[in-house]
C-alpha cells in the first residue's frame, strides 16, 4: 500500500527487501514474475512487496514522475536491487536511468550514515553476444553470470519463458542480504 509522503515522494508500509528491474523486451516481466516467485519462496517471504518488480521504470514509454517516485520510493527501502543485464536492458532509456539513479541512492545514503544499496547484475550469458557491459559503470554492482534454462511449469513453460539455472539461483539467493 502507497501512501504520499509530504514531499510528494510515495512510500511504502511495507518493507521492501528486494528491487527487481528489468527490460519489458525479451519476455522481461515474465522473468521478473518467475524469479520474485523464487526468491519470496526460497525466503519464506509472505509480504506483498517483499519483492518488488519494477513493472512501470523500464517501459520504453515516458514514465510519468509519480512512476519514478515510486521506484525511487521502493529503491530507498530496499537492501538490494537486481537487474537483468540484456541487450534490451543496454538500449533500453529507462533502464539505464534506473542504473544511474543507483548511484545518486547510495550518495543519499552515505549522506545519511545508512548502508549501501546492493547492486546485482545478471549478465544473461546465453545473450552475451552483442552485449557492451564493461562499458557500465560498476561501482557498488556485482556483476553475476546468468546462465538460463527453460521453465517447464505452467505458464511460463506454454510461453517460452526462460528462468535461471539451479546453480545460477542459488548463487542469486546466496548474494541477497
Amino acid at each position: 500500500m502507497w501512501k504520499k509522503r509530504p514531499e510528494n515522494r510515495p512510500e511504502t508500509t511495507q518493507k521492501i527487501e528486494v528491487l527487481l528491474t528489468f527490460p519489458t523486451a525479451e519476455q522481461g516481466m515474465l522473468f521478473a514474475q518467475w524469479l520474485r516467485g523464487r526468491i519470496m519462496g526460497r525466503r519464506g517471504w509472505l509480504a506483498a512487496d517483499a519483492v518488488r518488480v519494477d513493472y512501470a521504470a523500464c517501459c520504453e514509454l515516458d514514465a510519468a514522475d509519480n512512476e519514478r517516485g515510486y521506484h525511487e520510493a521502493a529503491m530507498a527501502q530496499a537492501r538490494i536491487m537486481i537487474l537483468a543485464g540484456s541487450p534490451a536492458w543496454l538500449t533500453s532509456r529507462e533502464c539505464m536511468q534506473q542504473y544511474l539513479r543507483f548511484a545518486t541512492e547510495n550518495r543519499r545514503r552515505a549522506a545519511g550514515g545508512r548502508p549501501p544499496l546492493k547492486g546485482l547484475c545478471l549478465v544473461m550469458t546465453d545473450e552475451r553476444q552483442g552485449m557492451e557491459m564493461e562499458a557500465v559503470p560498476r561501482a557498488g554492482w556485482q556483476m553475476l553470470p546468468a546462465a538460463r534454462a527453460p521453465i517447464s511449469e505452467f505458464p511460463y513453460g506454454n510461453l517460452g519463458v526462460r528462468g535461471l539455472t539451479d546453480g545460477c539461483l542459488d548463487r542469486v539467493m546466496a548474494a541477497i542480504p
